[in-house]
């Protein structure tokens, strides 16, 4: 899951790619400007010599700085008003000559104020899914192919409604969730159940969904988040601060982790840690977490340490499924 120096280069340089575009086709825009009214040069040049001009007349004549300056901008706006008025007449929006970046945050740099902009963030972790099939997977598994008719209307003993019913409860919040992601409270949430209930299925229904909005999810199984967490420990070292990202930058700049099949990898003492301080530090930046798991929050408990399990009993919505193999009946 580590994103190498590599790829991060390359990213950079599509941004530079992408500024000198949006730079290029501003300044055309401009000298068609120009071309088609000539006047919106000279004022042009009148503005860009504002400061040399207010320095020059100050210089020359002594005046007094307050009353020059206000002069100067009087002027200024007189000319702003009528390059204004030239451009709305020829039907020109205002932002015609302001360059059209990708980001208007980082302005297609990929950084603001020395952090990774948000549109970069988002390109780092697409980057990652890029090598897995997870976005074959989610054109398959959403909500639009979501149907209640694999669910089961009769009975399960112990439960108290059928499978059917189960599910359209489920479903129901789900869509409340996406909604109103990420003002959920909480936000957190535990789908736990046996194998082929539908428990992969709805954490797919919903990063499909957050995606979609704009919102930047990372999406790992338990089994490849330990094994993130083992190549980021066991690292190169000499690389530190060479631009490499790694699974814990991955982690804190995803709106929403969604950790699949909780349970299913080798556990270890080290694993076992990095889980408690994945999930942990989620909680205490308020950032959201979807666990799947086929373990109870007492199986958990035995598997994790009962730390795990408090922090989930305590901080997240618990959601079971129930039923048969939906898997089986193919």
């Amino acid at each position: 899951m580590s994103i190498s120096e590599v790829h991060i280069a390359q990213l950079l340089r599509d941004y530079e790619s992408l500024r000198s575009a949006a730079e290029s086709q501003a300044l055309q825009r401009k000298q068609q400007l120009y071309r088609h009214i000539p006047r919106i040069q000279s004022i042009d040049q009148e503005l860009e010599a504002f400061g040399l001009r207010a320095v020059q007349t100050y210089l020359r004549t002594g005046a007094d700085k307050t009353r020059l300056l206000s002069e100067l901008k009087q002027q200024n706006n007189r000319l702003l008003a009528e390059k204004h008025q030239l451009m709305t007449s020829a039907g020109y929006p205002d932002d015609y000559l302001t360059v059209q970046y990708h980001c208007s945050l980082c302005h297609d740099t990929g950084y603001v104020d020395g952090k990774k902009c948000r549109c970069l963030r988002q390109r780092l972790i697409d980057l990652a899914y890029d090598r897995s099939n997870l976005k074959s997977v989610l054109q398959k598994e959403n909500l639009s192919t979501f149907s209640f008719t694999r669910f089961s209307a009769d009975p399960i003993s112990g439960e108290p409604c059928s499978p059917l019913e189960n599910i359209k409860q489920v479903h129901e919040f789900i869509l409340h969730f996406i909604q109103n992601f990420p003002q959920n409270s909480p936000a957190n949430l535990l789908f736990y159940g046996p194998t082929g209930t539908g428990k992969t299925f709805f954490c797919n229904c919903i990063a499909k969904a957050l995606l979609d909005a704009g919102f930047i999810v990372l999406y790992m199984t338990a089994s490849e988040l330990c094994s993130a967490f083992e190549a980021f420990r066991f690292r190169d070292k000499s690389r530190s601060g060479s631009g490499e990202s790694n699974i814990h930058e991955l982690i804190e700049d995803s709106d929403l982790l969604i950790i699949d099949d909780l349970g299913t990898e080798f556990t270890t003492a080290l694993s076992s840690s990095d889980m408690f301080q994945c999930i942990n530090k989620r909680l205490l930046h308020q950032k959201a977490t979807i666990i799947s798991t086929n373990l109870n929050l007492s199986q958990i408990s035995k598997v994790y340490t009962d730390r795990v399990a408090s922090r989930i009993s305590g901080s997240y919505r618990l959601i079971k499924l129930y039923g048969p193999d939906l898997r089986r009946q193919f």
